[in-house]
């Protein structure tokens, strides 16, 4: 739900930034990172051993034994250092761009 409503107070509050727009760069970093971390995030949970345990009890079959995933999954670890780096990017160019947290 956080998420949620955090998505749309930034589409009303920027939407696609335009090119005479001031703040143009820094809504684009703060997009970037932020669709970054959404992608980084697909990332980690789709190489998880938990999101294959889960998988297997489902559908019977682990993904683990598959090649291509295990070749994908053991850079688990990797994916979470990138979405760390995403998500402290995003807010970085967040406080840049307001000064303070709201709130």
């Amino acid at each position: 739900m956080g998420l949620t409503l955090h998505f749309l107070s930034a589409v009303m509050h920027t939407a696609i930034p335009k090119a005479g727009d001031p703040d143009a760069p820094v809504h684009w970093a703060i997009l970037g990172f932020a669709f970054g971390a959404a992608l980084m995030t697909g990332a980690v949970l789709s190489s998880c051993r938990s999101t294959a345990a889960l998988l297997n009890t489902f559908t019977g079959k682990s993904p683990v034994a598959n090649k291509r995933y295990f070749s994908f999954y053991r850079y688990h670890a990797c994916y979470w250092l990138i979405l760390v780096l995403a998500i402290a990017g995003h807010f970085t160019a967040s406080y840049i761009h307001i000064g303070v947290w709201p709130g």
